[in-house]
């Protein structure tokens, strides 16, 4: 999944949301969020939650509803029998919300990347449905808070809380005393609550290779078509991580010789991207550093390793949007600005 999935959820002091079929509270300013958040996106409820809505679909966002009901009706919307299909169904830049109801958001929940809670300071007598639990020790941390008093407008005071998953969150033990009690202790940081011990993540270091050649129609970038997950079958510059022990030039220098078997006699350094890189569902935080390499004999490049393919390509003919991974895309596109606006 490489989309960005997200949950939104009016949330009581005790979890509840809703009670027979019906949210709990009507917030002009929750709704008027709601709206900002999600119009233009992609929404996703269960069926209940869609036989909720008193006019149906909702305007200006793209309506998905899971039921396993054959022959479900559902006008504006489209109609999926699991979350998995639904998802599948959703293209790459494609923002999707999850917006209830409780059996939903429980399942969502470990694919989640982002929570927009509105916490209202109240805990109501009667409910029959609940948000699941929020770990705020070890797997989510807030980076946007916001508190709404109570006014003639709305009964009870709330406050709104974006959420995203920590970096560390699947680092659950402490790794100098293996203790359980390792929390989170900044947007960056794990604490272990025995040892003392504080660990801050840093991004990992990837390199990126520009290779050009002058061919008969003029300049010509070398791209590689990737052979593996993630993004597989998509186009790619050179490049990847850095070893340990090598410098970043070397780190160039070695991704360019195993995936076109060309050696590099010169880097420039052009700039640098944070990204994420998700493999195998863990993400990591890269600082990828975008390099201009001259190689020897540019027409001699074959493809190894993570390149299925070599690809000689104008720039002018390129867009980034054929580049499977976030990064690249972007820098594909710095480049192409950087060229068009000399």
């Amino acid at each position: 999944m490489n989309h960005e999935l997200s949950i939104i959820a009016a949330v009581a002091a005790n979890g509840a949301i809703g009670l027979d079929n019906k949210l709990l509270y009507w917030l002009p300013d929750d709704m008027r969020r709601f709206r900002q958040l999600t119009t233009g996106n992609t929404i996703i409820m269960g069926r209940r939650t869609w036989q909720s809505l008193p006019k149906g679909a909702l305007p200006n966002r793209r309506n998905i509803v899971l039921t396993r009901q054959q022959n479900f009706h559902a006008p504006g919307a489209e109609v999926f029998p699991s979350l998995e299909t639904a998802l599948a169904s959703c293209s790459r830049d494609e923002k999707v919300f999850i917006i209830g109801g409780a059996t939903l958001y429980a399942e969502a929940m470990p694919l989640a990347t982002t929570l927009f809670l509105t916490r209202v300071e109240d805990t109501p007598a009667h409910a029959d449905a609940f948000f699941p639990d929020v770990d705020e020790h070890g797997t989510w941390v807030t980076i946007h808070s916001e508190l709404h008093p109570a006014d003639e407008r709305h009964s009870h005071p709330f406050r709104f809380v974006d959420m995203q998953r920590h970096p560390l969150h699947l680092f659950r033990y402490c790794p100098i005393c293996g203790s359980k009690h390792f929390y989170i202790n900044n947007d960056k940081s794990k604490h272990c609550h025995d040892c003392g011990f504080t660990y801050y993540l840093n991004p990992s270091a990837a390199t990126v290779a520009l290779i050009e050649r002058q061919g008969a129609q003029g300049t010509e970038w070398l791209c590689v078509r990737r052979a593996k997950e993630p993004a597989r079958g998509t186009l790619d510059l050179p490049g990847g991580f850095s070893d340990c022990y090598e410098t970043s030039e070397d780190g160039v220098r070695r991704e360019v010789l195993e995936e076109t078997g060309l050696q590099v006699t010169d880097t420039q350094f052009l700039f640098s991207i944070p990204n994420l890189y998700k493999y195998s569902g863990f993400t990591v935080h890269t600082i990828d550093v975008v390099y201009r390499c001259q190689v020897a004999n540019p027409d001699q490049a074959r493809p190894a390793d993570d390149a299925a393919e070599i690809i000689w390509m104008k720039p002018e003919d390129i867009n980034p949007d054929d580049f499977g991974l976030d990064s690249i895309r972007k820098a594909v596109a710095r480049l192409k600005e950087g060229i068009f606006d000399a």
